[in-house]
């Protein structure tokens, strides 16, 4: 799935989406304390914030704790989920 940052203006700008993500939100969502009913569980195979040009010039873990306070260093998210059966 490719799905928009929350943190990101982009994410605004897509119609077809309803809410926003970030990597937590998958985080919370494979764990059993989830209040989803979901009839599979799944397990984080790869999990990718994929940066914006600016946040390109920037080292990945400074990018990433900078993207929670400083918006458009994070262009989106790509995550693969594997059912776990």
């Amino acid at each position: 799935m490719i799905l928009p940052y929350y943190n990101n203006k982009s994410a605004v700008s897509d119609m077809q989406h309803k809410h926003f993500f970030s990597d937590a939100t998958f985080k919370v969502f494979v764990e059993e304390v989830c209040v989803i009913n979901k009839k599979s569980h799944f397990k984080i195979d790869e999990l990718k914030l994929v940066p914006t040009n600016v946040g390109k010039f920037l080292p990945k873990k400074f990018r990433e704790k900078l993207s929670l306070f400083v918006g458009g260093l994070i262009s989106y998210i790509h995550i693969k989920l594997k059912i776990i059966k």
